[in-house]
Order: C-alpha cells, then sequence, then structure tokens
C-alpha cells in the first residue's frame, strides 16, 4: 500500500514524488478492498478526500466524483464527498448496485450534482466537455 501524505507547500505522493506546479491532472485511485494492507475497504477515503480538496483549494486544481457502480460505501463516500469536502459530483444512473438507488435524482440533488443515464454517452460527454473534464 502506499501511503499519501501531503503538505500546505509541496504535495508529496508517494516516495517523494510531487505535484509539479504546472500539472494539468492528478488522479487518485484508491487501493481495492483485496488488498490484505489496506484500511478495510473504505478506510483511507478521509485521507484521500482531504489530501484532493487541498489540491483544489491551494493549488487551484479541479476536483469532481463520478459514481459508477457501486454499493453502500460508494454511497457513503459521495455523500462525505459531497456534504463535507464540497466536490461536485456525477452520477452515472443505470451503472448497477445500490448507489442507483441511494443516489437517484430523488434522494440526492444539489447545484453541484449531476445525473447522466448509462445509455447515453452523447450526454455524458456534453456533461464532461461543459465542465471542462474532457474535450
Amino acid at each position: 500500500m502506499s501511503f499519501l501524505r501531503y503538505n500546505i507547500v509541496n504535495f508529496c505522493l508517494t516516495r517523494g514524488t510531487f505535484v509539479n506546479p504546472g500539472t494539468k491532472y492528478v488522479a487518485t485511485i484508491q487501493n481495492g478492498a483485496e488488498d490484505e494492507d489496506a484500511l478495510g475497504w473504505d478506510g483511507d477515503v478521509r485521507t484521500y478526500l482531504e489530501f484532493m480538496a487541498n489540491v483544489r483549494d491551494i493549488k487551484g486544481f479541479g476536483l469532481y466524483g463520478i459514481v459508477w457502480n457501486g454499493g453502500g460505501v460508494t454511497v457513503t463516500e459521495t455523500l462525505m464527498a459531497y456534504h463535507e469536502f464540497h466536490i461536485p459530483i456525477f452520477v452515472i444512473v443505470w451503472s448497477g448496485r445500490q448507489a442507483d438507488d441511494k443516489l437517484s435524482a430523488t434522494n440526492f440533488s444539489g447545484e453541484h450534482v449531476h445525473h447522466i443515464s448509462k445509455h447515453d454517452p452523447a450526454s455524458l460527454r456534453q456533461t464532461l466537455i461543459k465542465y471542462g473534464l474532457s474535450r
């Protein structure tokens, strides 16, 4: 497992790797639950969200979450990301599992919550372009 460290001057990712100020995109991907050293399925989520929010707030990076096919843990992580860290969320509808119900437009909405059908890739692409997340 790699550990995530950061401070307000430099953003050190792992083993002395820093985010270059000219970098345009940084992706943070969790270790899977199958990783024996992981802190459980979501034990490191708050650390990742804090890191990403700091990169956004201090360095001006864009930050968003895409929810595609998730269960109860994904729902909890999404709600934390949106409510505590003010991260815009793109929910891919009809992607499967519990996230479809719990994060539906009826149950989860807000100014920065976007629901996009899995069956409408053109709409997904246009929404991502609109928010500067794709070309």
